[in-house]
């Protein structure tokens, strides 16, 4: 389904329930105890839906929260901040964009990483993301591209549009920092994991004895045996879920590790994995329980 779909989908089930409610409440002759209880669990039930659905639709994805993780794998603590799926186009323009830099420099990050998919279909325009290159960070800014920078081949367009905002982005390779101790860290980022990415070309002539910290904007990307030189893999493409339901977890995780990993750190395989939930969505508007977030690591 197209993004107008979701929103047509939406408008039309709260337009609808809202118009029966108001019915219910105006008209129902509420004194008549016969059925009054079914009515009331009616009311109530359709009530709670309506809240729900607006709420997800056009609350919870305006929030955006800054989530903070201690993740030990550095001989060195940099502090890192990362900003994923932004999905600029129907949903999301420059004014979010916005509103995610200031929040990111707020925290004053030494380095800041881009987890992938800047733009939504061919809606998303590429002159939405210019205020990306106010970010600041004294490490500097790097970023990887994801699956629907691909899409409607504008994979060399985003690229572009990033480098020209002074970004470095990283397609199946590498990169070095110098921290303030005077030891390396090496960057290294693959192409989408359904289009060109090459983990074994990202990390090419880097050792077990670097440290290295591997962008790779789909999680899958830990099931390739080239990831075990990386001592950090730092993902998006989830979004977390989108959305979560208490005791149920996240709906959709579009993953082959599975649900489990739908955001936060985990270890697989001996190797550490941190997924952010990103700040934008897919498909339907919708956050539920999960809102926008900026991840900021203690690395």
């Amino acid at each position: 389904m197209r993004w107008w779909m979701f929103d047509l989908v939406v408008w039309t089930f709260l337009i609808i329930t809202g118009v029966v409610l108001v019915d219910l409440f105006l008209h129902y002759r509420w004194r008549v105890k016969k059925r009054r209880r079914l009515v009331l669990l009616i009311t109530s039930l359709l009530s709670l839906a309506w809240l729900l659905v607006f709420y997800g639709s056009f609350v919870e994805p305006r929030m955006l929260l800054v989530k903070h993780e201690n993740v030990s794998v550095l001989n060195n603590s940099i502090r890192a901040a990362l900003i994923s799926d932004i999905h600029v186009g129907p949903y999301k323009r420059s004014g979010w964009v916005e509103k995610i830099v200031k929040i990111a420099n707020r925290e004053k990050p030494d380095v800041i990483f881009l987890l992938g998919d800047y733009i939504m279909g061919v809606e998303g325009k590429v002159e939405d993301l210019l205020a990306l290159g106010q970010l600041e960070a004294p490490l500097g800014v790097f970023a990887i591209l994801g699956n629907h920078d691909y899409q409607n081949n504008r994979s060399a367009e985003v690229e572009t549009a990033l480098k020209n905002l002074g970004i470095t982005v990283l397609r199946n390779s590498s990169t070095k920092i110098v921290l303030s101790d005077g030891s390396d860290l090496f960057l290294a980022g693959v192409g989408d994991f359904w289009y060109d990415g090459m983990v074994s070309a990202a990390v090419d002539g880097l050792s077990s004895s670097d440290q290295v910290i591997l962008l790779a904007h789909n999680p899958d990307t830990i099931l390739d045996s080239s990831v075990k030189i990386a001592d950090l893999v730092l993902s998006g493409h989830t979004h977390g879920g989108q959305i979560r339901l208490p005791f149920f977890g996240a709906m959709f995780v579009p993953t082959k590790i599975g649900e489990y990993f739908g955001k936060g750190k985990f270890l697989i395989n001996g190797i550490s994995l941190f997924i952010n939930s990103g700040t934008g969505e897919m498909g339907p508007r919708a956050r539920l329980f999960n809102p926008p977030e900026v991840a900021v690591l203690e690395l």
